[in-house]
């Protein structure tokens, strides 16, 4: 279907373009070969050619300029790429300092570990209720 569509199309188009051209055929046949008036593009050519350029562009002139503009460029070039590396710099010694943080880290984890061990509803491993016993024998013992 979209096939049938597209040879309509084409086929009606072509059909257009040549009844246009068929039409104008007569018209084209009465026009001179060449025109009375230059084109623009010749009169920019004979221009151009009559310039004298070295009056135009005196070398040193011209080569002091070029140098000038050159010598700009590069310092907005080196410009942008100090504030990008400054800001590179700044950016990796933030995530460099956000990373640093292992003192802290052993703090809370000793700080964790005291709050746990002194907990009063904690109860107490074996080994230091055992000797909590040894010593009370051993002051029973010396009591007697």
């Amino acid at each position: 279907m979209a096939g049938l569509i597209a040879t309509i199309i084409l086929f009606g188009s072509l059909s257009g373009m040549a009844i246009i051209v068929f039409r104008k055929i007569p018209v084209l046949v009465d026009l001179p070969l060449t025109s009375g008036e230059e084109s623009l593009f010749l009169k920019a050519k004979r221009e151009i050619k009559g310039l004298n350029f070295s009056e135009i562009f005196d070398s040193k002139n011209f080569l002091q300029k070029l140098l000038m503009r050159i010598r700009i460029l590069t310092l907005k070039m080196e410009n942008r790429i100090s504030k990008t590396l400054d800001g590179l710099r700044q950016k990796d010694n933030e995530d460099h300092y956000k990373k640093d943080n292992y003192w802290e880290e052993i703090k809370q984890t000793q700080n964790s570990k005291l709050k746990v061990q002194n907990h009063p509803l904690r109860p107490r491993s074996d080994a230091s209720s055992s000797k909590r016993k040894t010593q009370k024998k051993l002051k029973v013992k010396s009591q007697e």
